[in-house]
């Protein structure tokens, strides 16, 4: 449950691969313009598993124009029902601070499982010479660590999409690192790309007739490098301005856990927008 939020983020067409280009000029260059907003969405089972009965809860996302920089933020609440009448409930608090140069980023996350928390700070910084990514940790530890150039924040790797989707691009592959794990561990993650279409109709009511397309987005993240079988898997409808019209994730078989099989739906009810326009 540790990373059911955090890309925000199925379709299966075509062949085509194409590798991140990752220096910070390429990486914004004619990136598309995100528009401030919060969205609120209601989190559901898709269907009964045998173990899960039910699901529920709610998850917020919200970006913010803050000149030379995004801000963004990501929470949840969700309980899971087992048919024996427990209930796990987990909440995740996430929240980040990225330069659209893509030079520097700062995160902090906080998890808690019913269990136990977990709470990561830091900050990364593009070395100017090499490219790499240099990240320090405030908590769990203080330490440093070194990653390759090519490299996407959060931020980054979405407008990266939203500006291979409008290309018509069908796929990508690309490294994300968003400071959720104190083992400064990146995700390999593939994305399939669907054709743009209008939005949903009750998406264009909540967005207040705001008409954009809405990309089909089918993400397969993977946690541990050289591994054949995603972590888990996120299907979403992406607009051109950054807003998710809702998502699907699923969540396989893990074979080091007792977890089923499972799929949460975020459905979208309120969105709130802040920014203006949107560029085609």
């Amino acid at each position: 449950m540790k990373k059911l939020l955090l890309v925000t983020l199925i379709i299966c067409c075509g062949v085509q691969t194409l590798k991140a280009d990752t220096s910070a000029k390429q990486q914004t260059e004619a990136a598309p313009k995100l528009v401030s907003h919060t969205a609120v969405y209601e989190v559901s089972l898709l269907k009964q598993t045998s173990v899960l009965s039910d699901a529920y809860g709610n998850l917020k996302m919200r970006i913010q124009d803050v000149g030379d920089a995004w801000v963004s933020q990501q929470s949840s609440e969700i309980t899971l029902l087992t048919h024996s009448g427990r209930e796990i409930k987990t909440w995740t608090t996430v929240s980040y601070w990225e330069s659209k140069d893509g030079k520097s980023f700062k995160f902090m996350t906080n998890f808690n499982d019913s269990k136990d928390g977990e709470k990561v700070l830091g900050s990364a910084e593009r070395d100017p010479s090499t490219g790499k990514v240099i990240v320090k940790y405030t908590t769990p530890n203080n330490r440093k660590v070194e990653l390759d150039k090519n490299v996407f924040f959060p931020i980054q790797h979405l407008r990266h999409l939203i500006k291979l989707a409008k290309a018509k691009k069908i796929s990508d592959d690309s490294v994300v690192f968003d400071g959720s794990n104190g083992k400064c561990k990146t995700m390999d993650i593939n994305s399939i790309l669907g054709e743009g279409g209008p939005l949903k109709p009750e998406t264009l009511k909540l967005m207040k007739g705001s008409e954009q397309l809405s990309f089909p987005v089918a993400m397969s993240v993977f946690l541990n490098p050289g591994q054949d079988t995603p972590d888990y898997r996120i299907l979403q409808n992406i607009t051109e301005s950054g807003v998710v019209e809702g998502m699907t994730m699923y969540f396989p078989r893990n074979n080091s856990s007792t977890q089923p099989d499972y799929q949460l739906v975020a459905t979208l009810k309120k969105v709130e927008l802040t920014g203006v326009e949107i560029e085609r």
